[in-house]
């Protein structure tokens, strides 16, 4: 599973590409959330828009939502931004969308980055 992380002056932006695993994904987010720079960033943008298929299941969502409510009891506010463009994963992305709902981290996801970017900066 290949992506990539860029470090934003207030936050996180991330792209996957290729076959995604949701082991690979949990583990990806801990190395964020152990990174001292995380206690610094409002946001995370994934950009998952070059994925090719993923192996991600209803139970990996709800550990990333139980990972992601330890960490906010330190954090607090959080936005968490997907931007999922293609028809075959809005469903996995309302999922975990619907999972997290009045939770201290805000998911959404939308179709392009740009409009990521407009929620995260309010």
């Amino acid at each position: 599973m290949p992506y990539s992380v860029s470090w934003e002056p207030e936050g996180i932006y991330r792209s996957f590409s290729g076959f995604i695993d949701g082991a690979e994904i949990l583990d990806s987010n801990m190395k964020l959330y152990r990174d001292a720079r995380f206690k610094g960033a409002r946001y995370i943008i994934n950009n998952f828009s070059e994925v090719s298929g993923h192996s991600i299941d209803a139970a990996q969502l709800e550990a990333f939502v139980s990972t992601d409510e330890m960490i906010s009891m330190e954090k607090h506010a959080f936005k968490l931004a997907l931007v999922v463009p293609q028809d075959e994963y809005i469903g996995l992305a309302n999922y975990l969308c619907e999972l997290t709902k009045h939770k201290l981290f805000e998911y959404e996801h939308f179709q392009t980055i740009e409009d990521a970017r407009k929620w995260v900066a309010n």
